[in-house]
């Protein structure tokens, strides 16, 4: 009996680490991306913490956060659109307007409503500079987490 529940309780431990869905992007270091849970209904709110790890001011482009489903390759892949959140057509007024300023070791608190389609996502920011041009390295990830219709309804309230 033992035997045949010890690879269940290394999935399981596995399964409630960071590092288990951790990204890898060049700008995750700096910008730390933190979904508040691992598994969502599908159309529910995905809340989400962003945090900054270095010692400068960092922004992002609220207009064009977006979620990132894993594809036959097993990446996430997500184009850039600042008419994502901000309206067809919206352009770099629109992203200066909404552009989110982090101060070094702060963190602030965004959502952006799920998808109906059951997969495995990332919430994807793009960073800019202050005059709200994208920088290099961009899109930074968040963990992963599921989007399934039988997740526990205590998680997506």
């Amino acid at each position: 009996m033992y035997s045949r529940l010890a690879p269940l309780a290394i999935v399981s431990l596995l399964a409630c680490s960071d590092s288990a869905t951790e990204p890898k992007c060049d700008r995750c270091s700096d910008l730390r991306i933190v979904t508040d849970r691992g598994e969502y209904r599908p159309g529910t709110m995905i809340a989400f913490t962003v945090t900054n790890r270095t010692s400068a001011v960092l922004r992002y482009d609220w207009c064009s956060v977006g979620l990132a489903s894993r594809g036959g390759s097993g990446s996430f892949e997500l184009q850039y659109s600042a008419s994502r959140r901000c309206g067809f057509g919206a352009g770099s007024d629109a992203v200066r307007e909404h552009m989110v300023s982090v101060a070094p070791g702060e963190s602030v608190r965004d959502s952006i409503l799920g998808s109906a389609i059951q997969s495995v996502y990332r919430v994807h920011v793009w960073l800019l500079d202050e005059s709200g041009t994208r920088e290099t390295g961009n899109p930074v990830a968040s963990n992963s987490f599921d989007m399934f219709p039988g997740a526990n309804t205590s998680v997506t309230r």
